[in-house]
């Protein structure tokens, strides 16, 4: 590269006449000045420097520059910064700084914005520090685990920050390490804190005396690089959902069900809302462009676990005046009712696809069919709605979310070997539209009506080389083996396709595919977490989702489980091929005609049917795409869609991109994750997600997922695998795992020797292992079926849910473990536990062309917890992974907001 000053010198050197012999020998007179001479060699030597000068990069003009940073990455920005003053000024720009931010958002990681400022509010100066700030976290926890704050200052016996502030805040109470940790002047924490500072400097001045300098240097580093912050919880009250909105406030579902804003900044109640009766959250999504936080609150009316349950819904909305600046407006943010409506059936999980189109849908078991139904408000602000019976088999093994795509509604299906996604046009569910008589009536199936397109893609399972678990995964292999024994094997030839059916496949690899190493049985998804991209965004960022599976195996015979996690990104349309190829289809007007209870073509038909319809061929890439019967015939006429070349090397880019996207990463040595029992009696029956959030709350309500910004819902899906004895009342505890999920990162709370006992498949020597697994997983499966969501009684929301980004997650309580045996080990609060955390590998649009395969697993990492941090007492759980935070609240009503770098 060059640099100022450093291009080659073009002029030639003058040569030195060489003296002749007759000149030698004859003296020479002294030449007169050669003042014009003199100043011509000058300007010679002034224009020689100056075309080095030109041909140096700081001379450049700024557009040319500008265009070269855009093949640049921050570490090549900040080279550049260090070679002059004219190449500093130029690469602080704020247009190099927005495409920096852009490459960051276009890898899924969230920029560290202060309260609900977007990125056009930044100042320059913000915008540089934003960008620098999350490229530091991103680098950093790749290769290590995270910091409390400060981490450098104190290990060098600094304090300073800014504004002069001994302890990192100046004069307003911005702290310099970190937003959650603000203090707002005047306040109640602000006295606190200032009180707490006056004992420790009064207690290091008494020791002054006795104590060394040394001593008094220590006590003082401590003092000033404190790292996490203490607020509380609403006084009186018992948390039953937490999650973060924006580092500056949380919102707190409690068991009465109160909804309360907390100013974590003073330390005090903002806004509280009181319906007067047990209420659960269920879903909160955050909208930053509005300012505003939307929620649905629910519980049970009448009914069982069946078709005859009726349950009210309210959706709430809660109102900020916060300005671009990021501070805490003075005037506190207001509740505002929405609307409400009744549902029947066992409702699986709501979503809030689209608020300023006044959007919603909802997830209905169906038990007579055992089968999904699809609930919608096309305009929430109307008394219509649409009710309709899918025809897709309710498996319990299957993780579901919901997505809104180019005015699709996207049912999307996560196997134990594939992703399914269904896609229901607004148009055709309109046709279906119902009126409801009046405020008391409740909604009724209108019919079944199958996807108008199904799209399918199966998972690439990594091999994994070298194991410490070795016996495990063998043991794993073995009862794979008894499995596949009666499962729909694909068989080397394609079977015919049933009518109306039109399958694509498309092969990418010719060797055999990997074996699923954690099948089911007896690996069963305990939770699965949809998180879309939550945080403000620019509209040429790609969509892209990240799914988080809590997979778990339980030992019939120690009754201890133990849990891996499983990790993938995905885009919707899942396949774009089968996606493009089926858009110049007439759509789905001939399905209208078709919609009786009796279901159509290949649509309605079992996942095991499916699997035999839609061909999946020797590679683990291989995919496919199924239309109902109006969408058969779109390319029946045998029209070519191979398009021109480079239209074709677009598409195997983006096939490539498809595949890479399946690949699934692992935290595969097993662990214990603690639990904690929620008490069901009285619950209103919901499982909440928080879709507006960032991080997850895991509170008693349960998860939010991350699309708080792109507008296309999919807030998937918690399925609080409710199961109370009927003998009990409905009085019975569920496990909730202590786990967060945010976009690209996931935090938990683990039993330090949960590695130690014997493993949970029991003896491999035994003949009836085996039987036992798979009787096991059924039994958890016919568990989920009867009662597919958390309600009056059964709090599995463990999801994840926060304030900020959106993380949702399949909250499905852990219901293999018998109660009895479950509360013994989660009452073992004696027995050591630690906080852990791993960084799952970045999202990129090149990901299908140069992804490194070999890092498969995942290296998890302890993150420091303070000493009044008590990691069995915790109750509730989420990580903010654009502020590097992670938030827990325990049983003695205090929330620890903890602050990493």
């Amino acid at each position: 590269m060059l640099g100022a000053g450093t291009g080659p010198s073009l002029a030639l050197a003058t040569p030195t006449p060489t003296p002749t012999p007759a000149a030698a020998s004859t003296p020479t007179p002294p030449s007169p000045p050669q003042a014009p001479a003199a100043t011509s060699k000058l300007k010679q030597k002034q224009k020689q420097k100056d075309d080095d000068d030109k041909m140096g990069l700081s001379t450049l003009p700024y557009d040319l520059l500008l265009n070269i940073a855009t093949y640049l990455d921050l570490r090549d920005v900040h080279s550049l910064q260090l070679t002059c003053r004219s190449l500093y000024d130029a690469s602080t720009t704020r247009p190099v700084y927005r495409k920096l931010a852009t490459d960051l958002l276009r890898r899924c990681r969230a920029l560290p914005l202060k309260g609900f400022q977007r990125l056009a509010d930044l100042s320059t100066e913000a915008l540089i520090h934003a960008v620098n700030k999350a490229n530091h976290y991103e680098a950093a926890w790749r290769v290590r685990a995270p910091r409390p704050i400060g981490w450098g200052e104190a290990e060098a016996g600094g304090g300073g920050g800014a504004g002069g502030g001994g302890d990192g805040y100046d004069e307003r109470g911005v702290n310099s390490h970190s937003n959650y940790m603000d203090v707002a002047p005047g306040g109640k924490l602000a006295a606190r804190l200032k009180l707490e500072e006056d004992a420790a400097s009064a207690s290091s001045s008494s020791s002054a005396s006795s104590s060394s300098s040394l001593s008094r240097s220590k006590n003082t580093k401590t003092k000033k690089n404190k790292w996490y912050k203490i607020v509380s919880a609403p006084p009186g009250e018992e948390v039953d959902w937490l999650s973060p909105i924006t580092s500056s406030y949380t919102l707190c579902a409690t068991k009465s069900g109160k909804v309360v804003c907390w100013d974590v900044q003073r330390d005090v109640c903002l806004a509280e809302w009181n319906p007067g009766a047990r209420w659960e959250l269920w879903k909160c999504r955050v909208e930053f462009e509005e300012r505003t936080v939307f929620f649905t609150m629910a519980k049970v009316v009448t009914g069982s676990y069946d078709d005859d349950r009726v349950m009210n819904f309210v959706l709430m909305r809660l109102t900020f005046s916060d300005g671009p600046s990021g501070e805490s407006a003075p005037t506190p943010p207001v509740f505002a009712h929405v609307t409400e409506f009744k549902t029947t059936g066992v409702v699986m999980n709501v979503f809030l696809l689209d608020p300023s189109e006044r959007l919603l849908s909802a997830f209905v078991w169906v038990s007579t069919s055992n089968t999904i139904g699809l609930y919608a408000l096309l305009d929430w602000a109307e008394r219509e709605y649409v009710f309709v019976d899918t025809g897709i088999e309710c498996v319990m093994s299957s993780n579901w979310s919901c997505i809104l795509f180019q005015n699709n509604i996207v049912i999307h299906c996560e196997e134990a070997d594939a992703a399914f996604q269904h896609f229901y046009p607004l148009a055709l569910l309109r046709a279906y539209t119902s009126v409801l008589p009046d405020k008391e009536a409740t909604p009724v199936i209108s019919r079944r009506v199958p996807p108008a397109r199904t799209l399918k893609k199966r998972f690439v399972f990594p091999v994994f080389e070298d194991t410490e678990e070795e016996e495990e995964m063998e043991e794993a292999e073995d009862s794979m083996e008894g499995v596949q024994s009666g499962e729909d094997i694909p068989p080397t030839t394609i079977p015919p396709a049933p009518p109306h059916t039109h399958t694509h496949t498309h092969t990418h690899t010719a060797h055999t595919p990997n074996p699923n190493p954690y099948p089911f049985p007896p690996w069963y998804p305990e939770s699965a977490h949809f998180v879309r991209q939550w945080w403000p965004s620019l509209p040429s960022i790609p969509r892209v989702s990240c799914t988080v599976v809590l997979l778990a195996a339980h030992d019939q015979q120690t009754h201890r489980t133990r849990f891996v996690l499983a990790q993938h990104y995905f885009r919707v349309p899942l396949d774009h091929r089968a996606w493009e190829e089926g858009m110049g289809d007439e759509g789905f007007s001939h399905v209208l005609g078709n919609g009786d209870g009796g279901g159509i073509g290949g649509v309605r038909q079992k996942l095991g049917q499916r699997e035999q319809t839609q061909t999946q061929m020797g590679g683990a890439s291989s995919s496919s795409s199924s239309k109902s019967p109006g969408m058969a015939n779109g390319l029946a006429n045998g029209t070519s869609h191979t398009g021109t070349g480079a239209r074709a090397r677009g598409r195997t880019l983006e096939d490539a991109q498809d595949d890479a996207l399946m690949h699934l990463w692992y935290v595969s040595t097993p662990f214990e994750v603690v639990r904690v029992y929620d008490n069901a009696a009285g619950a209103g029956g919901a499982n909440g997600h928080a879709d507006g959030g960032n991080g997850n709350g895991n509170g008693g309500g349960g998860a939010g997922e991350g699309n708080g910004a792109d507008g296309e819902g999919g807030e998937g899906e918690g399925e609080g695998d409710p199961d109370p004895d009927p003998d009990d009342g409905g009085l019975t505890e569920r496990p909730r795992p202590l786990v967060a999920v945010d976009f690209g990162h996931a935090v938990w709370i683990e039993y330090v020797d949960a590695d130690a006992d014997a493993d949970a498949d029991g003896d491999p020597d035994e003949d009836d292992t085996e039987e036992e697994d798979e009787q096991q997983a059924q039994d958890d499966a016919q568990e989920r079926r009867s009662h597919h969501h958390r309600s009056d009684g059964i709090a599995s929301r463990h999801g994840t849910a926060s304030g900020s980004n959106n993380a949702d997650a399949n909250a499905k309580g852990s219901t293999s473990a018998p109660t009895a045996a479950a509360a013994a080990s989660a009452s073992g609060d004696s027995d050591p536990k630690w906080l852990r955390f791993v960084t799952f590998p970045p999202f990129s649009e090149e990901h299908g062309v140069e992804l490194d395969r070999r890092g498969t697993e995942g290296e998890v990492r302890t993150l420091d917890v303070p000493p009044e941090l008590d990691l069995g007492q915790v109750e509730t759980i989420n990580i903010d992974q654009s502020q590097g935070a992670v938030i827990l609240s325990d049983k003695a009503g205090r929330i620890f907001i903890l602050c990493y770098e």
